[in-house]
């Protein structure tokens, strides 16, 4: 059932993990997509532009032979062109129109010096032909931009037919962008944001998962220590215990009132750390993370009697007396009893541990609003402000209190009573009277 319960756990945190990388490579194809969508369009639009620019004049007088280059009318076209690309040269490589010359396509003119070895001349016939390409042609509504690959290099092409008087495409304009440095280059900066946002949301979800297993395996590392002081500190500090009780308690005992004194001060302290393993150990299991409240019908009553058992000894040496209203008798809380009765006894025995020598410990039970509720008063030294308002924190001792606290009883009782939906309040007057109310939901009362 562990083994299920962990296994369990690891997917739940696998569904994070593949929701973000899922996302990631959605987010990221789109954004690719969309950047490829806006080039396209952009480009075609820049074609379009172009076309309304040439004089058609120009281009419907131009036989598309290499006779052309001499002609004015081509000198005119290729000035226009190399205007045209100087638009935008950093972007821009070529800018051209072709003609289809019988069952070819041929350049009429280019935006290239004829200096440049990349010039065509006129009548050049164009070979890297598809099918896409040679429909702008024929349709004067058809539009062209695709990646494509020719003797010059690799581009993002776009052609746009120029359309005569009578609305008949006569020939196309068509630009060439760098694939690599300019199409390519804007498609990986688009998909770069998303992809680093899931890839950092990813190192986060593992990191997250790695401090979670370092977690685990330090509360494991934690509990088999706590496991070993709890078995081989806890049992001989129990037959210390039980030992001196065995003395001081024995009438046929020869020792002297100052050794019983020192005894009872010895049993004092080992008590003390009895009550700091029993807090830790406490502590340690309510940091657990797999570790869940068993709710059942409590007796209060119960939890009292039993946190008054184990303290008899420090009772009868300081001749308290315990009053436990009748109202506690048949009152029962839904929780889960083996905690509930360490934050009770916690409380029960700061009572005793502070509490004047010869005085009353006096518990009261009441059901008031579907809640439980259970003071413990006791009479003590008085306790300046400063103590009182750090009754729940960790590792307080009290200045005024004759014997020095672990500082975990209340701060652990206060966690256990909240993790039952429940407060605690702690109360001390100028003349020490000392009052603890526990407040509990109430789900049912025994007749």
């Amino acid at each position: 059932m562990k083994f299920l319960k962990q296994k369990l756990s690891d997917w739940f945190l696998d569904i994070p993990l593949v929701v973000v990388s899922l996302l990631g490579i959605i987010v990221t194809v789109f954004s690719c997509i969309y950047a490829d969508s806006v080039m396209r369009s952009e480009i075609i639009e820049r074609a379009q532009v172009m076309a309304q620019a040439v004089n058609i004049e120009n281009v419907t007088g131009l036989s598309g032979e290499v006779l052309d280059i001499n002609d004015e009318r081509y000198i005119a076209l290729k000035k226009k062109l190399v205007q045209l690309r100087m638009t935008d040269p950093e972007k821009i490589r070529f800018v051209y129109v072709m003609k289809k010359k019988g069952n070819e396509i041929v350049f009429l003119a280019d935006s290239e010096l004829e200096t440049s070895e990349d010039m065509s001349p006129p009548g050049q016939i164009y070979e890297e032909v598809d099918t896409d390409f040679l429909a702008v042609f024929n349709n004067p509504s058809a539009t062209y931009a695709h990646l494509s690959r020719d003797r010059w290099g690799y581009w993002m092409s776009a052609a746009i037919p120029i359309i005569s008087s009578s609305s008949n495409p006569i020939a196309i304009i068509g630009l060439d962008v760098d694939a690599q440095k300019i199409y390519f280059k804007s498609i990986i900066i688009a998909g770069s944001v998303p992809f680093l946002v899931s890839l950092l949301m990813i190192s986060i979800i593992l990191a997250t998962r790695k401090v979670r297993k370092e977690r685990e395996k330090s509360l494991k590392d934690k509990a088999e220590v706590l496991s070993i002081a709890s078995h081989e500190i806890r049992s001989p500090i129990a037959g210390i215990m039980w030992a001196i009780e065995g003395l001081v308690r024995s009438n046929q005992s020869s020792i002297s009132q100052q050794v019983r004194t020192r005894l009872m001060e010895v049993h004092g302290n080992a008590n003390l750390v009895m009550g700091r393993l029993n807090n830790l150990l406490a502590l340690h299991r309510l940091e657990r993370t797999d570790e869940k409240l068993i709710f059942s019908n409590v007796s209060l009553k119960e939890l009292i009697d039993k946190s008054f058992s184990v303290l008899l000894f420090p009772i009868e040496q300081k001749r308290l007396t315990i009053i436990i209203s009748e109202g506690c008798e048949k009152l029962n809380v839904n929780g889960d009893k083996d905690r509930l009765w360490i934050a009770i006894s916690n409380v029960i025995s700061n009572a005793v541990k502070y509490s004047l020598p010869e005085t009353t410990i006096k518990c009261t039970c009441e059901v008031s609003a579907h809640k439980i509720l259970l003071w413990i008063e006791n009479e003590s030294l008085v306790m300046s402000g400063d103590d009182i308002s750090k009754v729940f924190e960790h590792h307080r001792g009290s200045k005024t209190s004759v014997e020095t606290g672990n500082g975990m009883g209340l701060p652990l009782t206060k966690k256990i009573i909240e993790m039952h939906g429940g407060s605690v309040s702690f109360t001390s007057d100028v003349a020490g009277k000392t009052k603890v109310v526990i407040t509990i939901p109430s789900t049912q009362k025994i007749a």
